[in-house]
């Protein structure tokens, strides 16, 4: 993948996740990727029964805060970054894989039609 591809990834990402203030940085891409930790919709529901279930296992350990529990929580969150941006990837490669197939099937007919 190229830079530029990458650069694409990433900002998808971002965006899925709603990791990028768009009200400080827009980005034209913003238009067709929603955010699915927006208000109500199921990551963002998830992301709030883990943050409860965070606080509750803090009050049991008598902690505020648990270099356990949040070392877990940073994983968790970094296989979710590799299974989008590989996602991503596959998507992207299935695509143009797609387009190939198709140009080099459009061409052969046109070969077939002029003989």
């Amino acid at each position: 993948m190229n830079g530029s591809a990458e650069a694409l990834s990433g900002l998808v990402y971002e965006l899925v996740t709603g990791s990028i203030n768009l009200e400080e940085f827009p980005v034209k891409e913003s238009q067709y990727v929603d955010n699915e930790y927006e208000e109500g919709k199921p990551c963002e529901k998830l992301y709030n029964q883990v943050y409860a279930l965070k606080v509750k296992i803090n009050e049991q350990l008598g902690e505020e805060e648990n270099k356990d529990v949040e070392n877990l929580i940073d994983a968790l969150q970094e296989i979710e970054r590799i299974l989008c941006l590989k996602m991503y990837d596959y998507g992207r490669f299935f695509a143009l894989k797609e387009v190939q197939c198709y140009i080099e099937q459009s061409a052969a007919a046109a070969e077939n039609a002029e003989k």
